[in-house]
């Protein structure tokens, strides 16, 4: 079984990144913001943003795994089955997570989304972010051979 986890640098980096975004966008709607109604907006964008940083702090905990059934985060969460695997993308000109990879399935899946580890949109399921790129740039490699013996 190989894993993908995020290290603690990297999961403050990214939490704090966006809360200082957020703070930034409080900052402007108090000094800035000229009427109720974009101060409203601006504050309104620091509270989703530090929402998102929240969720990225939980999301970052958990990690990917791939195991002989597909590939799932800790959580449980089945993100592709390995026979349901299509293709691997790696490149960088794919529309992926950062420092990640993109598979596509043969089914579609519902929509789900770990910040900073994984999403999943329809036949797509990206896996990257705030994890280092040697970890993705292993799996992707293991799940490209194992399609590809599986397609022999």
């Amino acid at each position: 079984m190989v894993q993908i986890k995020a290290s603690q640098p990297r999961r403050w980096l990214g939490v704090v990144t966006l809360g200082l975004l957020g703070a930034l966008f409080l900052r402007v709607a108090v000094s800035v913001a000229d009427g109720l109604w974009m101060q409203g907006t601006l504050a309104g964008l620091a509270i989703l943003v530090w929402s998102l940083a929240w969720q990225m702090w939980r999301a970052t905990a958990l990690c990917v795994e791939l195991n002989d059934g597909g590939l799932r985060d800790s959580a449980g969460v089945i993100l592709a089955r390995l026979d349901d695997i299509d293709t691997v993308e790696r490149g960088s000109f794919a529309l992926k997570p950062s420092q990640g990879f993109v598979l596509r399935t043969t089914t579609p899946g519902a929509f789900a989304w770990r910040p900073g580890l994984w999403w999943r949109i329809g036949r797509r399921v990206g896996v990257g972010g705030v994890v280092p790129a040697s970890q993705t740039r292993q799996m992707a490699a293991l799940l490209s051979a194992r399609l590809t013996a599986r397609n022999r």
